[in-house]
């Protein structure tokens, strides 16, 4: 892929302005060896964001799931401690 197509793809996603400074970063990059397709490999899309964030929710989703359970499963027996003690001073 050349810097041109890769600014061109770029620029469907990125404003103009932001999309030259990354072709030009990758120009730079690539004189030191790096190719464009190996960067382009390397860098995260939108779609690989998208893609990772909605991971992310589901599993901080089952997070908060799991610490409410937690959370109901304490108070029961919290309470249950609570009317024992009560009972066992009230009946001496």
């Amino acid at each position: 892929m050349t810097e041109i197509e890769y600014y061109e793809l770029l620029k469907k996603s990125l404003p103009e302005e932001a999309a030259k400074a990354t072709v030009a970063y990758i120009g730079e990059r690539n004189s030191s060896g790096l190719s464009l397709e190996r960067i382009r490999e390397v860098f995260a899309t939108k779609e690989d964001l998208v893609r990772v964030e909605a991971g992310l929710r589901v599993e901080i989703h089952a997070a908060e799931v799991e610490t409410l359970r937690w959370a109901a499963a304490l108070v029961m027996g919290q309470t249950a401690i609570i009317f024992a003690l009560i009972k066992l001073f009230v009946a001496n």
